[in-house]
């Protein structure tokens, strides 16, 4: 059973134990439908009691968190869920953010840029750091229209030449 991650819980909400998480997955889906999450990757499954919308979070009740002590353990870690469920939940045309660590990243004029390592999100996107022996320490934010392609047989990533020009951050 593969998990993949969809949120991290950031803080308690109320006083009755329920928690916001930022989720981590950009698809279209109600959180609901996962009928719970595993708290850490060989944590628990937490099955929902209630999911509702708080700003730009989600709020969760999880049937088995009833006081803001038991909610308080519960910050700071990521949630996961089950691969085979996120895939019935989301576009047959979508890919989940760990299938991209590894894959070769090109640009659409087919220069070979290097290899993407690791993937962070601070809040407004998503920030591809990529090993690249032409670039040293280069990071990226994933804005609308970089991304021209995603190869997943292949693990190739093309990016588009323009918007990586205007957004790579790298040092001399």
């Amino acid at each position: 059973m593969e998990k993949l991650i969809v949120g991290k819980i950031v803080k308690v909400h109320g006083i009755k134990g329920a928690v916001k998480i930022t989720p981590v997955i950009d698809e279209e889906m109600n959180f609901a439908d996962l009928g719970g999450v595993f708290v850490d990757f060989d944590g628990k499954f937490h099955e929902f009691e209630e999911v509702f919308a708080v700003s730009d979070m989600i709020g969760v009740k999880f049937k088995d968190v009833s006081t803001v002590d038991e909610a308080k353990m519960l910050v700071g870690k990521f949630v996961f869920a089950e691969r085979d469920v996120l895939e019935k939940l989301v576009e047959t045309n979508s890919f989940f953010i760990e299938e991209l660590k590894g894959c070769v990243v090109v640009l659409d004029d087919e220069n070979k840029i290097g290899v993407l390592e690791e993937i962070d999100n601070f809040g407004s996107a998503d920030i591809f750091y990529i090993k690249s022996a032409k670039y040293k320490n280069l990071s990226l934010p994933h804005i609308e229209g970089l991304v021209v392609k995603f190869d997943q047989a292949n693990k190739v990533l093309t990016l588009s030449k323009n918007v990586f020009d205007e957004v790579a951050v790298y040092d001399d």
